[in-house]
C-alpha cells in the first residue's frame, strides 16, 4: 500500500478534505467505508465537509461512520440529524461514563479526535488516513474571505 503524507500550511488550511473527495472518486463504493471521528461538529462544519468530500454517486453508496464529540457543548444536534442523513450512515456520539447530562459537557475522558479513514476491500483495510487540526465546523472549514 502507498501512504501519502501532506503538510498543513497556514495558506491552506481549509482544504484538507479536498484530498478526501479525491480519493473517494477513486475508489469503489461497494467495498469502502469512511471512519470518521471528530471532537465537535457544527451544522455549517458538516455542510461544507460534505461539499469538500462529495463524489456523487460513489459518496451515495458508501458505507459512512462517524463518532462526534460533545464536551464543552460545541457540537449542534442539527450536525448530527444532518450526519445521520446521508445515504449509508450510521453516527454516534460519544459520551463520557456512557451518560448524557450536564456533567457530559466537561466530563473526562475528552474526546478530541480529528481523524478520517477511508477503508476499502472485504478486509476494511485503511487505504487513506487523514488527521488534522480542525473539527467538522463551519469555524474550521469555512474559506478564507
Amino acid at each position: 500500500m502507498t501512504h501519502y503524507f501532506y503538510p498543513a500550511s497556514d495558506e491552506q488550511p481549509n482544504q484538507h478534505f479536498d484530498r478526501l473527495g479525491r480519493a473517494l472518486r477513486q475508489l469503489p463504493s461497494q467495498s469502502s467505508v469512511v471512519r470518521a471521528g471528530f471532537a465537535y461538529a457544527t451544522l455549517g462544519g458538516v455542510q461544507q465537509f460534505c461539499t469538500r468530500t462529495n463524489g456523487g454517486e460513489a459518496w451515495k453508496q458508501i458505507e459512512k461512520n462517524f463518532i462526534i464529540g460533545l464536551h464543552h457543548a460545541i457540537t449542534e444536534p442539527s450536525a448530527l440529524v444532518e450526519l445521520s442523513e446521508l445515504p449509508h450512515s450510521t453516527v454516534r456520539v460519544f459520551l463520557p461514563k456512557n451518560r448524557l447530562s450536564l456533567a457530559t459537557f466537561t466530563a473526562a475522558p475528552v474526546f478530541h479526535p480529528k481523524v478520517i479513514a477511508l477503508c476499502t476491500g472485504a478486509s476494511r483495510s485503511v487505504r487513506f488516513l487523514q488527521a488534522g487540526s480542525a473539527n467538522m465546523t463551519s469555524a474550521a472549514l469555512a474559506s478564507p474571505p
